[in-house]
Formats: structure tokens, C-alpha cells, sequence
């Protein structure tokens, strides 16, 4: 999705935020998430918002503007590279020399949410979303050097995040595995980070719901590239922990679910009514034993701004999963969109999703592949009539301000 997109859906739909906060809930958000803004409205239904661009100098967020406005308008190719190259060189260069710093620490994160919470007594949502497990990798060197035996300055870290963005395939065994090595690090950084603030913030924490997940995870040339830029389950394949009232302890679920069916199943949790506009499913059942639909889950890549080489601005992922099977289809990005390639996984015995069966004529195979090919088409079909609504719904307002 675009800007446009982004802020028109959050403004026609009702959000958690919202609902919790019409129910009493005192409401605050924690990150610094450059896509996740309130120029995208993503701070609506929310009292507190803090973004953490505080830290990041105004040219850097005045450059990266300027740089993903430029690959907007420039169609030649050679030029698109050079600008998104020459951008993700001065990142590194300042990352590297500590002259930028986009998101803010796991540690300020926590701390400004255990100080949120000591400066009321209401009941209240809150939101943290951590940036460290997120390229280019640089945790606190105490943490490397719990994972690496050498010392490793920023300068090399972003070395190694230029080299994986561009070159990934020039990548040798070595430099994949400090890469991991960085990864797992950061993990380490943010689970002690998030340790520290369920300790400090123990007496606020009585008769609350606690949910521990993640947006996506990252590759590390298991397909080819690094990041997260496919659809293979080492990115859409997240933890999901959940605690507190309502929830049996210990207990275990194994089915297939997806992020949009978090929030009625806080709305369920909470005892509160799940708008019409809620996309997913609670997940109440699951937890008290009940058995899961194999229902089909879509997910969908769309390039956004600079995020790697240049092939990734120039195609849409979409897949479809179920427990057993795996469908992936690639497609280029500007219209008419033309398909580029069809991929197969069998889950069960595949679950690397390595063997693509994709020209494998099973009757299985081929009945998959039927039904992944209309999910998808529907959720697109779904995907454009909303937006047409959205659209004329705007226009509608135009007129009435022209009007009034």
C-alpha cells in the first residue's frame, strides 16, 4: 500500500486504539517505526503517540523524503539504482559514525513506557513496537560479544548491511553467519529489554493481558536474498505469545493464524464487541481447545521506498498458505501486471520450501493451485472495490466542503 492507502483505510475504520479508548482504557503507543507514523494516521484512537523521531536529524528525514520522492518520478533505470544505492551508502556512513539514528533503543523504549505507566493508575493499553531486530543489525557491543568472539565496530556492521542489500549473493559462509550471529544478538538485546520492563513495571502489570509477537521475521539467503523481502515462511512465520486473564497457562496452539486476528481476540478477551470492520477471527476458541479451520491465509509483499536492490521495487508478491500447502506468485508491480513466476511448496515434507512443484501435474498439486489462484483473485477483487468506496466516499466530502 501507498501513503494514500495507509491513511484512508485507518481513517474509515475503527481501530483498537479506538475502542479501547471509547471502553475507558487510557491509550499510548511507544516506537519508531519510520512507516508506521501519524502521517499515515497510524496514531489514531491513541492519547499518547510517541513516534521517537526525535533523535533523527532533520535532514536525514528531509533525505530520506527526497530519495524515495525521486524513485517515484525517475523511470530510467540506471538512475533509480544510483539514487537508491547513493541513499543506502550515506545510511550506512552514518549509522556507522553515529551521526543517525532513525529508531530509538529497545532500553529508551521500555523506559518510556515503565514511566508512562507509574504516571496514572488507570486501565490502559499499550503498544511498543522494537526497531532492534531490524537492519542493520547493531546491538550493544556486550551483546555481541555474547554471540561473536571478535569485537565488530559500527563501521564494519554496516558494511556487511550494504554488501546484504546489494550483494547478497557475494556474501560468503562467514559473513552470512556474523550476520545471524548480529541477529540473534539484537534478539537477545530486545528480550532482556522486554525482561527488564514486565520487572519494572510488575506492580502495573496484575490482571493485564500480555502479547509478545512480531511484524515479520528476516531471510538470510535461504531463497537467495536477505531481509525481508519474499513471502517463505522464515519471514511470515512469527511468534505469537499471549498471557494474562482468560488465557490457560502453559497451554499450546499449533494451527495456522494470522496478526489481523489479534485484535477481536483482545476485543473478545476484554468483553467487547468486535466492530464490523474487523477483518480477523478471534482466537478464543483455539485457546480452549477447539479445533482450527484450514482455512487459507493470504499474505501479500508490495515494494515501499528504499528498501533494498532494485528488482524489489519492480514486482508484487502474493501468496497463499494453508497448514499443508504453500503457494507464492510473482508479478511485476506496474500495470498491466504480468506474471513472472508460480511457486509450490508441500509444507509437510517440505518445510525449508526448498522443491518447487509448481510443474509437478499432481491432482492434489493442481486443485491447490486452483483454489490459491481464486483466493487470491478474490482478495484482490475485495482489495479494489473498498478502495473504489474509499475513494468516492472522498470525493463526496470534496464536494460537500466545496459546498459549504
Amino acid at each position: 500500500m501507498d501513503d494514500s492507502e495507509h491513511k484512508t483505510i485507518i481513517k474509515r475504520h475503527t481501530t483498537l486504539a479506538e475502542i479501547l479508548g471509547k471502553a475507558g482504557y487510557y491509550t499510548a503507543a511507544f516506537h519508531s517505526n519510520p512507516l508506521l507514523t501519524r502521517l499515515r494516521n497510524y496514531n489514531k484512537g491513541f492519547d499518547k503517540f510517541d513516534e521517537g523521531w526525535g533523535d533523527t536529524p532533520r535532514f536525514s528525514r528531509l533525505r530520506i523524503w527526497l530519495a524515495e520522492g525521486a524513485l517515484k518520478i525517475v523511470s530510467n533505470k540506471p538512475m533509480m539504482t544510483f539514487v537508491a544505492k547513493l541513499s543506502n551508502y550515506i545510511d550506512s556512513l552514518l549509522f556507522a559514525s553515529r551521526m543517525k539514528n532513525p529508531t530509538i533503543s529497545a532500553e529508551q523504549i521500555s523506559a518510556k513506557a515503565v514511566s508512562w505507566l507509574n504516571s496514572h493508575n488507570k486501565n490502559f493499553f499499550l503498544w511498543l513496537h522494537y526497531m532492534d531486530v531490524h537492519v542493520p543489525y547493531m546491538p550493544p557491543q556486550e551483546y555481541i560479544k555474547q554471540f561473536h568472539k571478535k569485537p565488530l565496530s559500527r563501521f564494519k556492521i554496516s558494511s556487511l548491511w550494504r554488501k546484504s542489500r546489494w550483494n547478497p549473493a557475494k556474501l560468503s559462509s562467514t559473513e552470512i553467519e556474523t550476520i545471524i550471529k548480529l541477529y540473534d544478538a539484537c534478539t537477545k538485546y530486545v528480550d532482556d529489554s522486554i525482561g527488564w520492563l514486565l520487572t519494572a513495571a510488575a506492580n502495573r502489570l496484575e490482571n493485564t493481558i500480555i502479547i509478545v509477537t512480531a511484524d515479520h521475521g528476516d531471510e538470510f539467503r535461504e531463497h537467495g536474498k536477505t531481509s525481508h523481502l519474499t513471502l517463505y515462511d522464515g519471514v511470515l512465520h512469527v511468534p505469537l505469545i499471549m498471557a494474562g486473564p482468560g488465557i490457560e497457562s502453559g497451554s499450546s496452539v499449533r494451527e495456522q493464524v494470522e496478526l489481523i486476528d489479534l485484535a477481536p481476540t483482545l476485543v473478545d478477551l476484554v468483553g467487547l464487541d468486535k466492530p464490523a470492520t474487523f477483518n480477523g477471527q478471534t482466537l478464543l476458541p483455539l485457546m480452549r481447545g477447539e479445533k482450527a479451520s484450514d482455512r487459507g491465509i493470504i499474505s501479500v509483499y508490495i515494494p515501499m521506498g528504499i528498501v533494498g536492490p532494485l528488482d524489489t521495487l519492480l514486482y508484487i508478491i502474493s501468496s497463499y498458505r494453508t497448514p499443508k500447502w504453500k503457494y507464492i506468485r510473482t508479478e511485476s508491480a506496474t500495470p498491466p501486471r504480468k506474471l513472472i513466476s508460480e511457486e509450490i511448496y508441500n509444507l509437510q515434507d517440505d518445510p525449508g520450501e526448498k522443491v518447487n512443484l509448481n510443474d509437478t501435474e499432481t491432482e492434489a498439486i493442481l486443485r491447490f493451485k486452483l483454489e490459491a489462484v481464486k483466493a487470491i483473485e478474490q482478495f484482490k477483487k475485495e482489495k479494489r472495490e473498498k478502495l473504489t468506496s474509499f475513494e468516492k466516499e472522498r470525493i463526496k466530502e470534496g464536494i460537500k466542503k466545496l459546498r459549504a
